[in-house]
């Protein structure tokens, strides 16, 4: 299987591989984890820096989409709130 930088296009090396069991009801399940890296030291660390910025992007919106989830749970509690506090109307008609 090819394993190539997104940046330079050269080969990956293999830094690190761990295998890890998730056990289940009926059999467990085996993970095989690689942790990979360019052969260029300094190609490796502007992948990681876009990595990182990218992470962050990611964190950012992911925050904000719960502070705007949070606001629209309270405004929408609020509406509730006033329309059970609100006084039934009387029928116009007479009879």
């Amino acid at each position: 299987m090819s394993n190539v930088c997104i940046r330079c296009g050269k080969e990956r090396i293999v830094i690190k591989e761990w295998i890890e069991e998730i056990p289940s009801e009926r059999k467990g399940n085996i993970i095989t984890y690689r942790k990979t890296s360019c052969p260029d030291p300094e190609c490796q660390k502007l992948v990681d820096k876009g990595i990182a910025r990218e992470k962050q992007k990611t964190d950012e919106r992911k925050a904000e989409k719960l502070e705007n989830d949070r606001i629209q749970r309270e405004e929408r509690q609020k509406r509730v709130e006033q329309i059970m506090l609100k006084p039934e109307k009387k029928s116009g008609k007479r009879r």
